[in-house]
């Protein structure tokens, strides 16, 4: 018996249904901001009613879940008080400078940038779900920081001076059109203050002073005197500073470059590089590293190395993708292949890793369904019920194996036997109608939702292109034919239905167990074949083109005999 006693939804019930919804989402591939609170509404309407009634926020929601908010939202709340909305604006402005430098404030710039999300602004911590799963975490427009901005101080100068910032003085005058002697002295005292001990990461933390350098080699007409002489711009620049420092000068000065260059560029590497000279042999090391861990600690991608926290995997890759190989055209997939792995099945290895149910999940949880049945008296092996008590289960088994009853045979279990529910299997007719579609599928016939093609049927579906009033929905359709399964046939019955089925195919079939194989004749003095099962059988070669066994009239006969385990 069904048992409609309504679910009462617990934090840990509700915990567990958000996850389960999230890990049926990332089978859809779909970007993670379409994982939201409509999303999920339309999902299970009364997991999200009861999270309505709790006062739960769709931010909370997603944090009590051990999921990151930053990952499944589309826009942001910025306060509900004034005071609130300026103070997470101004740390917004904040982020962007840290970002994207405070040149890049002026109004066409601030059209098409983008921001990561700081965490302070949810409140949040990163999620080992959402970073295993692969989420894509939210990155806020330039384009809505400015219209806060001007929303709530009626202008974008007057916004900016909130945040401390002069946007006439520090904004509107660009960098790119500073001096080359005013960058080489910001960068003499920087590179002071730290007593020269710094790395290129460093460098790029301040990056209002990174923007100027790189500028200082597009300007053509203050470019850096020694642009020309190597491709490294830090390091030219810093070559430059030297040069400065000891002459006061900025010039093209080839001679001293040449004297000074191979022991400046080992000092350089040495002290501001960050990690010594990457070589192929110590690269395929790493590379074998990564892989030797075992796939749930690293994984040899790029997106995996990005989002886990193994520094040395950061810096291994980043040593794979310098610019001295990519000029040689030595990329990725040239040193994945050098250091002895496939990458297409190395995708393929961690798809399948990734998958929701493993084979054995599945073969565990095929056997768990079959002993529910037997202990409750109820066949729990149908989509029907899948579809209903374990949602996610059935989606992954219908997506991976093209149907139910494809999962069914992939575990042993005989669709025939199995995937008719226990309302169902009391109706002789439905299980000859199973039956019969079970046969097409294990004589080679596909069934398919699109065009109907040779050796193809469609299995109750609604006609395409039907225009009748009362949609047709045969029980097998094969393009050029429909054929309806029955117990019993009178010319009397069905004829309006049989009629409109005429408009869309030029022959019909009535399948009976049993009775005579005839012609009858419906209104408009339209000839339908009556035919039986075994006759059905004899003439199987000129109907569909393929031969079926007569044998199958003996497995009919057992199947509609067979007493199920469960009861009605």
């Amino acid at each position: 018996m069904p048992n409609n006693k309504q679910k009462t939804w617990t934090k840990k019930s509700i915990i567990q249904s958000v996850q389960n919804h999230h890990k049926e989402f990332l089978l859809t591939q779909k970007h993670s901001k379409n994982f939201n609170y409509s999303y999920l509404e339309k999902k299970d309407s009364r997991l999200m009613a009861s999270v309505q009634n709790k006062k739960i926020s769709w931010v909370d929601l997603l944090i009590m879940s051990g999921l990151d908010p930053s990952c499944h939202i589309a826009q942001i709340n910025y306060g509900k008080t004034i005071e609130e909305k300026k103070a997470n604006f101004k740390f917004l402005v904040d982020q962007y400078v840290k970002e994207h430098g405070i040149q890049n404030l002026n109004d066409k710039s601030m059209e098409n940038m983008k921001i990561n999300l700081p965490d302070k602004i949810l409140s949040s911590n990163s999620s080992k779900i959402c970073l295993r799963g692969g989420c894509t975490k939210f990155q806020i427009s330039s384009r809505s920081i400015y219209a806060q901005g001007r929303r709530l101080f009626h202008g974008w100068g007057l916004a900016l001076e909130f945040c401390g910032i002069d946007y006439e003085k520090e904004v509107l005058r660009r960098k790119s059109n500073y001096q080359i002697e005013e960058v080489i002295k910001s960068f003499h005292s920087w590179d002071k203050k730290r007593h020269g001990n710094w790395i290129i990461n460093d460098l790029k933390k301040n990056y209002a002073l990174y923007q100027q350098i790189n500028n200082s080699f597009r300007n053509k007409t203050r470019k850096v005197p020694f642009a020309d002489f190597y491709d490294d711009r830090v390091f030219v620049f810093w070559m430059t500073l030297i040069y400065f420092r000891k002459t006061g000068e900025i010039s093209k000065n080839r001679d001293w470059w040449d004297d000074n260059f191979k022991r400046l560029l080992k000092l350089y590497e040495k002290k501001h590089i960050g990690q010594e000279r990457w070589s192929e042999e110590k690269i395929i090391t790493g590379i074998q590293q990564i892989y030797s861990r075992g796939p749930n600690n690293s994984r040899l991608s790029r997106q995996s190395v990005s989002l886990n926290d193994l520094a040395e995997d950061k810096t291994l890759w980043g040593a794979m993708r310098q610019s001295r190989f990519r000029k040689a055209g030595k990329y990725e997939d040239d040193w994945l292949k050098d250091a002895g792995f496939l990458q297409n099945n190395l995708k393929k290895l961690y798809d399948e890793l990734d998958k929701p149910f493993s084979l054995l999940d599945c073969a565990n949880m095929f056997a768990r369904l079959l002993k529910e049945s037997n202990e409750n008296d109820e066949n729990r092996l149908t989509r029907e019920y899948c579809s209903k008590n374990h949602k996610e289960f059935c989606n992954f088994i219908v997506g991976e194996y093209k149907s139910w009853e494809n999962g069914l045979r992939k575990f042993g279990l005989d669709p025939k036997f199995f995937s008719i529910s226990p309302s169902k299997r009391s109706k002789r007719g439905l299980v000859f109608q199973e039956f019969f579609k079970e046969m097409l599928l294990d004589y080679g016939f596909e069934e398919t939702k699109n065009r109907i093609g040779k050796l193809q049927f469609s299995s109750n579906k609604f006609l395409k292109g039907c225009k009748h009033k009362i949609k047709c929905k045969p029980d097998f359709n094969f393009g050029n034919l429909i054929i309806d399964t029955k117990t019993g046939y009178h010319v009397s019955r069905n004829q309006d239905q049989i009629k409109r089925y005429f408009h869309h195919s030029g022959r019909v079939i009535i399948l009976t167990l049993n009775g005579k194989t005839k012609t009858e004749k419906i209104k408009g003095n339209i000839p339908v074949e009556v035919m039986n099962f075994r006759d059905f059988l004899i003439n199987s070669k000129k109907i569909l083109g393929i031969n079926f066994d007569l044998a199958e009239m003996q497995a009919l006969s057992a199947t509609l005999k067979r007493s199920p385990f469960w009861r009605d």
